[in-house]
């Protein structure tokens, strides 16, 4: 299984495809997407979206799981983060691939086994995963959106445990 990973962002994007397989797991490309804040909120979700659908098409994942919106005391932001949310399930959508959102405690007990673990421990744990050096990745949104790939890895195969009545 193929999964691209998204934590969305109104200015920076974590995006990452997983493979998944029963050898483990593979990182096969993470980054960033910076969008700009002086263009109209309007122009940086086009980008997003182009830039996601450039890289469907490129990768060919098969699932999506993108981290659900912190709904913080800033309405507003919480607005603007759920268009880039949306603007990934868009894309993803129309590529016909399953979509799944993880909370963010979700995600970090996962990857950390603390709901409440800040960003620099989800990056640690993300790096020693994936048996690469701290500090790989220069934003936490790129491994935000692995922590993200890797909850969904671990859902999918606690979900195929329970079917088969273990």
């Amino acid at each position: 299984m193929r999964i691209l990973g998204i934590d969305p962002g109104t200015r920076l994007v974590g995006v990452c495809i997983l493979d998944v397989s029963e050898r483990g797991e593979h990182l096969v490309i993470a980054i960033t997407i910076k969008l700009s804040a002086r263009q109209p909120v309007n122009v940086r979700l086009a980008c997003l979206d182009n830039q996601l659908t450039e890289l469907i098409q490129q990768y060919q994942p098969d699932e999506l799981a993108i981290e659900d919106q912190y709904v913080g005391v800033n309405p507003r932001g919480c607005l603007k983060l759920a268009g880039s949310k949306h603007v990934a399930i868009l894309s993803a959508t129309r590529a016909k691939m399953p979509v799944s959102e993880y909370a963010p405690c979700t995600v970090k007990k996962a990857v950390t086994g603390q709901g409440g673990a800040d960003k620099s421990f989800v990056a640690l744990c993300v790096y020693s995963m994936l048996h690469v050096q701290q500090e790989s990745f220069k934003y936490y949104d790129t491994t935000d959106a692995i922590a993200v790939a890797f909850c969904h890895a671990h859902q999918v195969q606690a979900r195929k445990v329970l079917a088969a009545g273990g």
